[in-house]
Formats: structure tokens, sequence, C-alpha cells
């Protein structure tokens, strides 16, 4: 599994070390809309048979909510394939080189659509058919230094100093024919479906009290998910779809709630696509959001 610093998680990363910044939560709206999960009737059939109750449906979703993480090793090489590519395209260089010819520049942007046919083959042995769509951007602007003394650790050296950031990443990975395979829990799972994930982070830190390092600081970002999957664990199977997404923001010196989360009912459904039971405040999806996390940072 890759794990590459881009030119948008670097903004983040600033953000995170500059420790003199005394945050706190800042409001936010009532409600996040939720992203629009795909059908389940394009997805593959899973093998072996459904499950036959509420609780089998519940403990097998649950199983894979528990190791969407390793859903995401899967992935994880593909993407950084599908991005590097597209990178390479637009822009004859990779992503620490773009970096690079910014140096004597105080602001710099890149904006890349990805679609992708191969990485999917290419980087699972179980996944025949598959594609990697999307869209990835990133913008930082300095007020006072240059990128090059971003690079050399000093971004931010007078009070008054500000960094500003932006990144964003959509993905909707298609595992058309083929399946995901990983183990957990003693059981070999095998998933299949459409994936769909979109992250939007936008943040300023300034430089307020040079003399003990404090600054002030704020960020916007939210994630969405959505999911049709097709899952098997030798045993039984069905098809889930659902949808979460949250919103939240940090604020220096100031109060108020930080975050907004959406949840659908978790649908299940059998190869007929008939839906059999609806999974109703389950909220433990915090996994899958994260990955659309990673997707925008480490592709």
């Amino acid at each position: 599994m890759r794990r590459v610093v881009k030119f948008s998680v670097m903004l983040l990363v600033l953000g995170l070390v500059l420790a003199g910044c005394d945050t706190d939560a800042g409001s936010v709206a009532d409600t996040v809309a939720l992203l629009a999960a795909p059908g389940v009737s394009g997805i593959a059939e899973y093998e072996n048979t459904s499950v036959n109750s509420y609780s089998a449906a519940y403990d097998l979703f649950e199983a894979v909510c528990y190791a969407v993480d390793r859903i995401y090793d899967e992935l994880s090489d593909a993407n950084w394939e599908a991005f590097n590519d597209a990178f390479d395209k637009k822009y004859d260089k990779t992503i620490g080189a773009y970096m690079m010819s910014l140096a004597a520049g105080k602001s710099g942007s890149y904006s890349i659509n990805i679609n992708d046919d191969e990485g999917l083959k290419t980087y699972s042995s179980t996944v025949t058919e598959g594609t990697i769509k999307g869209s990835n951007s990133g913008s930082m602007s300095l007020n006072n230094h240059t990128f090059q003394d971003y690079f050399d650790g000093n971004p931010l050296v007078d009070n008054g100093d500000s960094v500003s950031f932006s990144t964003s990443a959509v993905r909707t990975f298609d595992i058309s024919k083929g399946y995901i395979q990983f183990v957990y829990g003693g059981k070999t799972y095998k998933l299949s479906g459409i994936i769909k994930t979109e992250y939007n982070y936008n943040g300023k830190e300034t430089l307020t009290d040079k003399d003990n390092y404090v600054s002030s600081y704020n960020n916007d970002n939210t994630v969405k998910v959505s999911a049709a999957i097709s899952v098997s664990d030798g045993t039984r199977g069905a098809k889930f779809r659902f949808s979460a997404s949250e919103k939240w923001n940090e604020y220096s010196r100031s109060t108020g709630g930080n975050s907004v989360a959406s949840y659908s009912d978790i649908e299940v459904y059998n190869n007929a696509n008939t839906k059999i039971y609806t999974i109703k405040d389950y909220y433990d999806l915090w996994g899958w959001m994260n990955m659309a996390g990673y997707f925008t940072y480490n592709p």
C-alpha cells in the first residue's frame, strides 16, 4: 500500500504542526446532504445463499464495516496509479516535481480528472474489470513568503503571516466484474459493487504572536460516501445500499457545535434485487468516511 504526501495534504499538515494554535469548535449547518447511493441492480451477484434473518444481515454488514481498512488497502495502489497517471498527463511531471516548480511563488494550485480502467485489474488479483473515475484539486497561498520558505519549514515567521489552503477529491470505484477479497475474523470475504466518495477541505492559518508562536486557525470539512455492494463470507451473502455524510469545522477562540452527520438506512437486498431487510439507526460508518479522506490526502 502506497502513501504519498500530496500538494494538498502538506497544506493540512502545516495547520496541524502549528501547535500554538488555540482552537475551539465553530458552528456548522444543521444538516449535511447525503451522496445519492448507486442502485443494486447493476452490481454483481454474491456467492453462497442469501442471509436468512435480520441478525445475519446485520452481522454481515457490521463485519464489512469493521474491515473497511482492508477494502481501502485493496483500492489504494490502483487509486494512486490512476491519480499519478492523470497528473502526469496534464502536467507532464509528478506532483512532487510540480510543487518544486512553484518554489519562487506565493501561490499554486492543481486540478485533474481521473478516468482509469486499468488500475483495478492491475493491482487486484481478483478484479477482472473495473473503473476508477473522479477528480482531485488542491491550492495553497502564502501572503508574505514563498513556497521555498514553506519547503524550508518557515512558512509563518512574522505576525500577520498567513497560509490558505483547500483540497478536494471525488471518486467512483466501479468493481463491475470480479471482486475484492479480504480476510477478517477468520473468514474470507468477497466484495464487489460501486463505491462513491467525496471530500472537501478549506482552511487558513495566521500567525498572531510570533514570540509564543500562537496562531489563529479555521477549517471547514465535508466528507461523503455512498455504496451499493455485494458481499459474501463463504457461507452467506447479501447486497447492501447506504449513504453517510459529515460536516465539521474548527475556529480558533470561538464556541459552538462543531459537527453534523447524516446517515441513510442500510438497505439489504437479495440477488433478485428485492429488498429483504432495512437496518435503521446504524451509525458505525466512520471507516467508510475516513476512506474518502484518504483518497484526498494519500492516493
